[in-house]
């Protein structure tokens, strides 16, 4: 898939919500998990998971609260993290709850209700939070114990478990 977004790490936001528009527009689908391309995925321990879970309203992952907005210049995590806009466009210095680390899953609900609104300045996984009105129900569940102990070769090699 190809979008019209530039390639870098400000962009990522833009392109991931250009994959949704996308997705939203030209696939049938239940949910969508969002990935590190360096991430595993377990599949059958990710389709039991979802299984008994809502069609609507799901947003699953690694849930992260009360996350302070960074907007000190003096912070050492200013340059790559800053984001005043947050501050200046949703009048709080906390992030409002949201999934981080090597992916997410959404219902497709929340994938189309995400593409129809245009990205803010935050980075990626804040920024999906912040697509929707209402809060969707976030679901943290715990990741496939035989999944976590596959790891990967330090050289680079994903394909094969270490």
């Amino acid at each position: 898939l190809f979008l019209p977004v530039a390639d870098d790490y400000r962009s990522l936001s833009r392109k991931v919500l250009a994959a949704f528009e996308w997705t939203a527009r030209s696939v049938a689908f239940k949910y969508l998990l969002k990935t590190d391309d360096d991430a595993f995925v377990c599949g059958a321990r990710l389709i039991s998971l979802l299984a008994p879970l809502p069609r609507l309203g799901l947003y699953l992952g690694a849930l992260t609260a009360n996350k302070t907005v960074v907007t000190s210049r003096a912070s050492p995590s200013y340059e790559r993290w800053s984001d005043p806009e947050y501050v200046r466009i949703f009048g709080s210095a906390v992030y409002a709850p949201y999934m981080q680390g090597a992916g997410y899953v959404l219902s497709a609900d929340l994938v189309s209700l995400a593409a129809r609104h245009p990205p803010g300045p935050q980075p990626l996984d804040r920024s999906v939070a912040q697509r929707w009105p209402s809060r969707p129900r976030c679901t943290t569940r715990p990741s496939c114990p035989s999944c976590r102990r596959l790891k990967t070769r330090s050289s680079g090699d994903s394909s094969r478990p270490a």
